[in-house]
């Protein structure tokens, strides 16, 4: 769920510009690419909740996690009365922003352990692995073109100071019988990325990407074949946790299940301190297939860096690049932040050509910045809220949810339904207990870490030295959920 409004900026090259200089012309819309391209041509919303209705479960949020479990709970019973409500259109929150990359549990394996202990961290990480290709098979069968593509995720070192940041991730997977990562030299990394500015890397060739908000329209579809109602334009007022109904403007559904599928823009105190808010800003170049395969660039691998505020490339079906970073901005009590950020974007338009020079002089058709809930691990929790009704809860997906959403649609499912099995399991076991400091302490101390970390890795991919106190603030960053998860 969302009520976010969204900027985006359509910029080209000023004439007789050099071909890294780009300037913001104007704004032309409210939307991501993926969005502009569902909903860009006036396809119409469906109908607000008006009146009462009556569910045996409730999902609030109609994202990748609310629409994940809202068709697991009709596969598991087709009898379950299933009813989403969404605030604005289905995928609009940061599903529907982001950059598409399905990511894994792999790179997180450590951390997954701590969690839920070896035997069934390595389950679910294998679970993660696979839902690549039963994505794809998803899509297929229910004729859902989402420009799905599994041609690999490479994890990157584009200076000397980020060259073998990947080793303890792969020889921990390694220990634990897991060889999902792939090494490549220099010159096969750059020949396949079209950029000599990535040095060492290694690659998943299972990666994959989608459009993910045709992703989350075709769920949507394929949801209300199933028999779940969705109300778009319907925000949620209120929830009375003891009679189980979810309030919105204009009705009301009463329901034994609610599901809070809700993520960056939960409205919970209580999950609220479990997680942040950060920005994944995003550009979106013209059509430019030639240019691409020219430089090299010729498959649609999904690219990201070894900086903690990553940056992350895309290449799409037609030909497209989306390129954006994660980090720059920070919500005031894990609220969503700004909508747009200026001084990131005119960072990004610096550095695109030197990862993509393909993209060089491209014309930015798209920008926008999409919402992260980042969790102190960067792994989700899972959980149920006090009260008489039974009010389930995912939040925390740190930025890597495209992937992992199915899982925890799987686990809330199995959870609302109260079956006894590995998934409803393991959302047992992922209730996260490590909470971030209180406001202002958390905002506050947040930015200046933050702050600390792009300023200690600027200087050490410029081959300088980080002073001390730069380096202890950095060093105050939660690492491990800034590990490139794939999103």
């Amino acid at each position: 769920m969302s009520t976010m409004k969204h900027q985006s900026l359509n910029v080209a090259r000023h004439p007789g510009a050099d071909a890294h200089s780009f300037s913001a012309r104007k704004f032309t819309g409210s939307q991501s690419l993926w969005l502009d391209e569902i909903y860009g041509n006036g396809t119409p919303a469906r109908h607000p909740l008006f009146g009462a209705d009556k569910a045996d479960v409730c999902v609030v949020g109609a994202g990748f996690t609310g629409l994940w479990t809202a068709i697991d709970l009709k596969r598991r019973d087709p009898a379950v009365e299933v009813v989403v409500l969404e605030a604005d259109r289905c995928g609009s929150g940061p599903s529907g922003q982001s950059a598409g990359v399905v990511g894994t549990y792999m790179p997180k394996l450590s951390t997954l352990v701590q969690r839920l202990g070896t035997e069934r961290a390595l389950w679910l990480a294998r679970e993660s692995a696979a839902v690549r290709g039963w994505l794809g098979t998803f899509c297929a069968e229910h004729g859902i073109d989402a420009d799905f593509t599994q041609h690999g995720w490479l994890w990157t070192a584009s200076s000397k100071a980020q060259l073998r940041a990947w080793d303890e991730t792969v020889k921990y997977a390694a220990s634990l019988g897991e060889e999902p990562f792939l090494e490549l030299d220099t010159e096969e990394i750059q020949a396949r990325t079209g950029s000599p500015i990535h040095l060492a890397g290694i690659i998943d060739p299972q990666g994959a990407r989608v459009q993910p908000a045709a992703l989350v329209d075709g769920m949507a579809r394929v949801a209300e074949g199933l028999g779940v109602r969705i109300y778009e334009h319907s925000e949620v007022r209120g929830i009375d946790t003891d009679r189980g109904r979810v309030t919105t403007a204009q009705g009301a559904v009463d329901a034994d299940t609610v599901v809070l599928a809700t993520g960056a823009f939960s409205r919970v105190p209580a999950l609220r301190r479990g997680f942040v808010t950060t920005t994944s800003d995003l550009v979106a170049t013209a059509p430019i297939p030639e240019e691409l395969d020219a430089s090299g660039y010729r498959e649609c691998i999904a690219i990201d860096n070894s900086r903690l505020s990553m940056t992350g490339i895309v290449r799409t079906t037609g030909g497209r690049v989306v390129f954006g970073s994660a980090g720059a901005a920070l919500g005031y009590q894990s609220r969503p932040t700004a909508p747009f950020n200026r001084a990131e974007f005119d960072r990004m338009m610096k550095a695109l050509p030197a990862f993509v020079p393909g993209a060089a002089g491209a014309p930015i058709t798209h920008a926008w910045s999409g919402m992260i809930d980042k969790s102190v691990d960067g792994l989700p929790s899972f959980g149920q809220l006090p009260g008489r009704t039974k009010v389930l809860y995912a939040v925390g997906f740190s930025g890597n949810g495209v992937g992992p959403c199915v899982l925890a649609g799987r686990m809330l499912g199995a959870m609302a339904l109260g079956v006894d099995d590995e998934w409803a399991e393991c959302g047992r076991l992922m209730k996260g207990t490590s909470v971030y400091p209180p406001e202002p302490f958390r905002s506050i101390g947040g930015s200046v870490v933050r702050a600390a970390v792009i300023r200690s890795e600027n200087r050490k991919d410029l081959g300088l030295k980080v002073g001390t106190p730069t380096r202890i603030a950095a060093s105050l960053a939660a690492t491990s959920s800034w590990l490139p998860a794939g999103e």
